[in-house]
């Protein structure tokens, strides 16, 4: 004789608390991790460059795990509207820089193309979300990844115009990636019927 076994029910789903809980248990624990390696690792780059400041350094590369990982988190617990709001705020950044770009005398070419690849985010970040356009959001997407690798390379650049710490200019490729994440994230929202 059989005896019907009963599969047990599976485990109910996480809430959101829950998973807000564990993904801050994970950031905080990667961003201590990369600060605590970035410490020694930086002693033996000073020992090497008496010329520069430590402390400076590694209180910019704590700004920017700590800006990186606070976005992480963020999209991690509402990636729809997050990684959106991120990218029209990123999008409106790129316009704010191609116009100083404009300004200061730097070549053309970069501020129209910050100024029109920064409207263009600020607009399918619009219709990706409010419209839940695929296309819209694609782009929006692979738009975030080409210029957080932009940024990303061009960071050396960016400090040298600027005047600002490398770690300091890494935030926004940063953010940007995060934000791309975010919208890959959401990418089961825009599959086709």
């Amino acid at each position: 004789m059989l005896v019907a076994m009963a599969e047990p029910a599976p485990p109910s789903p996480p809430t959101t608390m829950e998973t807000a809980i564990r993904t801050a248990i994970v950031v905080v624990i990667v961003c201590a991790v990369l600060n605590a390696a970035f410490y020694p690792l930086s002693e033996l780059y000073f020992d090497a460059h008496r010329n520069l400041s430590p402390t400076d350094i590694r209180w910019a590369f704590a700004q920017f795990t700590l800006a990186v990982a606070l976005a992480s988190f963020a999209v991690a617990v509402a990636p729809r509207v997050i990684s959106h709001i991120s990218a029209a705020i990123l999008g409106l950044a790129n316009v704010i820089a191609g116009l100083i770009s404009l300004g200061s005398g730097l070549t053309p070419v970069l501020g129209l193309a910050l100024v029109i690849g920064g409207g263009t985010m600020v607009a399918l970040a619009y219709f990706s979300y409010y419209r839940r356009s695929r296309a819209a959001w694609a782009f929006l997407a692979s738009l975030t990844f080409v210029f957080g690798t932009c940024l990303l390379f061009g960071a050396p650049k960016v400090r040298a115009l600027v005047g600002i710490g490398l770690w300091t200019a890494m935030i926004f490729p940063g953010l940007k990636f995060v934000t791309m994440v975010g919208l890959f994230m959401i990418r089961g929202e825009y599959r086709d019927a």
